[in-house]
């Protein structure tokens, strides 16, 4: 199965087509990290998403998962797109128990700001999409995870609903609060 690519283009098709051979003539010489890291910032500067099949799933089914951060100083959003329930699991796990703290105090963790953590967030993934394309991609389902760390709260919605509020949540509160949206929608398909 071959992913379905959207791309918003404002560039030479030329010149994509030449970073793409140079991104493969560092693959085929061994280069793969290089390579990938170009390919990355092809994808940012092209805001390039998968919009079906992202994960391998053979469905075809896209879901959707955006989570917000609000923190003392900083607000963002973090927006992916998958194929694959178990992939949201692990995102959010992995934000929820590696990220947000880092975001809620940047002090935390090789002082990293709360904005490096973001970027890195961003980096860490092939799924992540910017704002405008997740808005773009017509989506089967959404989930949604929503920490509030000046009111430590958090909420975890599925299709617009709030399924789990959650008051001063520990990371593994809102992992299972997810787990528990991901079963709801496998439940949901398999009617």
């Amino acid at each position: 199965m071959h992913p379905t690519w959207q791309i918003e283009m404002n560039e030479n098709r030329q010149d994509i087509v030449g970073e793409l051979k140079n991104i493969e003539s560092k693959i085929d010489s061994g280069s793969i990290e290089s390579a990938r890291e170009e390919l990355r910032a092809l994808r940012k500067r092209l805001d390039v998403t998968e919009s079906t099949g992202v994960t391998g799933s053979q469905d075809g089914r896209t879901v959707g998962v955006e989570i917000d951060i609000w923190s003392y100083e900083y607000k963002d959003s973090i927006y992916f797109v998958t194929s694959d329930y178990a992939s949201i699991s692990e995102a959010v796990s992995e934000l929820v128990s590696d990220y947000i703290p880092k975001l809620a105090n940047p002090g935390v963790g090789k002082n990293k700001t709360a904005e490096a953590a973001a970027a890195s967030i961003r980096d860490s993934s092939d799924n992540i999409v910017s704002r405008s394309s997740y808005e773009d991609i017509d989506l089967d389902e959404e989930v949604s995870v929503h920490t509030d760390v000046y009111y430590m709260r958090a909420s975890v919605h599925y299709n617009g609903e709030v399924v789990q509020n959650i008051n001063n949540p520990k990371s593994d509160e809102i992992v299972d609060a997810t787990n528990t949206v991901v079963e709801r929608a496998g439940e949901d398909e398999e009617e």
